[in-house]
């Protein structure tokens, strides 16, 4: 669905896109000389997928127009504004109800929720306003970032890869005196950030709070799962730029976040792997050709690059990539040596005898055994005798294997010292230089 619905020959004669749009909209009211204001907005869906809104009120009625940017797809609004408040209804070129949009408007700024026509699915909205139909929103990874810290404290010293992938979520892992945590957590409307250090079964052992007004520099407490404190003073070492790959329309929308690093080949190979993924995903969103209010905003992708170590030896980490329309998540895992342009294979690291797969069958039992979900005998059944660890990371506190995503479990990983693994490692010189 196009420009049909409101605006037809009217663009062919008039040489002003946003004047016809304007035109077109005062048109669809009682009296259009009544027409008080006509407001255009920028900015994005779930903070990723870039939308233009355009508003226009008589005093008693609103009526607008929604267009994701990169689709071109348009949809026309129908409904009333209340003082700040405004509800409004969302129409197919068939005038039937695909969606309800209610918020806010202030001043320059809408903030708005988006259902579709049951309910059933839920969106967030955050725009500015801005002069026409045709100035784009920001680009999806504009606001997103990559950034490593380096923090210290009597006694201990922090590495965090904290990554911004959202509007306020905040992830990544940390190396607190060597040991790794995942991390999670966010960044809240007044710079404050909160985020919990994980253990790889998934419990908390940290929590990490300060004031992140200051990207460069910033101070924060951690509290251990033991109640013990620590001030912590963190300096950025480094911050990366961000990629982003979003596409929105009828009744498909998928997003990607990436890194970008200083090392070509890397970039080259990331956006090659996830181009070819979004690729496919506008494949599928062709095909959708069914335009219905039960169609509308059902069909979703996402995906997102976790580091896992940066460094001048090692570039490491995980490429998550999912769809509601394949059965199962998909992962690559990676592991790159930026100095030799080349990535680190199994035969590179590991001895021709070495048996990943029974290697980790032996070690399931031990370390599983204080997972919360070991005294399922259903998890229990698949950690042991189904589940595979195809994937391995290298990290600061080991290697991380992993295994593919299930319905059911999830992917559940496990990280094993390198001392532990000597028997089965080759001579390789990554694994002097990870931890430097």
């Amino acid at each position: 669905m196009r420009y049909g619905l409101l605006i037809g020959l009217l663009l062919a004669v008039i040489p002003s896109f946003s004047q016809s749009i304007e035109e077109a909209l005062r048109n669809q009211f009682p009296n259009p000389s009544k027409v008080e204001f006509i407001k255009y907005y920028k900015g994005k869906m779930d903070d990723v997928n870039q939308v233009v809104l355009l508003l226009a009120h008589d005093g008693k009625i609103c009526k607008g127009l929604m267009k994701y940017v990169k689709s071109e797809t348009i949809f026309s609004l129908e409904g009333m504004i209340w003082g700040q408040r405004f509800q409004l209804t969302e129409l197919d070129e068939a005038k039937n109800v695909t969606g309800i949009l209610k918020g806010t408007i202030k001043t320059n700024t809408v903030e708005a929720q988006w259902h579709n026509f049951d309910r059933r699915i839920e969106h967030q909205l955050v725009l500015t306003e801005t002069r026409s139909f045709e100035d784009p929103p920001t680009p999806c990874g504009e606001d997103k970032w990559y950034n490593l810290y380096i923090g210290k404290s009597s006694g201990v010293n922090v590495e965090l890869i904290l990554q911004k992938i959202g509007e306020r979520e905040l992830t990544g892992i940390a190396y607190l005196n060597g040991q790794g945590y995942e991390l999670e957590g966010e960044l809240d409307a007044e710079d404050k950030i909160q985020v919990y250090f994980k253990k790889y079964l998934g419990t908390n052992f940290a929590q990490l709070s300060g004031n992140f007004k200051n990207r460069n520099f910033f101070r924060a407490t951690l509290i251990d799962e033991d109640g013990l404190s620590r001030n912590l003073t963190f300096k950025l070492k480094e911050q990366l730029r961000v990629g982003c790959v979003e596409y929105a329309d009828f009744s498909t929308s998928f997003d990607f976040i990436y890194p970008k690093s200083k090392n070509d080949f890397l970039n080259d190979w990331l956006r090659k792997t996830i181009n070819e993924w979004a690729q496919n995903c506008r494949h599928y969103a062709k095909r959708q050709r069914e335009q219905t209010p039960e169609s509308r905003g059902t069909q979703h992708a996402s995906g997102w690059c976790q580091l896992d170590v940066y460094s001048n030896d090692l570039i490491s980490g995980f490429l998550f990539f999912s769809s509601n329309w394949e059965p199962h998540k998909r992962g690559v895992s990676f592991n790159f040596d930026p100095k030799a342009d080349r990535f680190l294979t199994f035969d590179d690291l590991f001895k021709p005898h070495f048996n990943q797969n029974q290697f980790i069958k032996n070690i399931v039992p031990v370390v599983f055994k204080n997972h919360p979900l070991y005294g399922d005998e259903l998890f229990r059944n698949w950690i042991e005798n189904e589940a595979t660890f195809p994937h391995f990371i290298l990290r600061r506190d080991g290697i991380n294997f992993s295994t593919d995503f299930d319905p059911i479990f999830g992917r559940q990983n496990v990280t094993i010292p390198i001392e532990e693994l000597k028997p089965y490692l080759n001579e390789h010189p990554v694994f002097r230089k990870i931890n430097n």
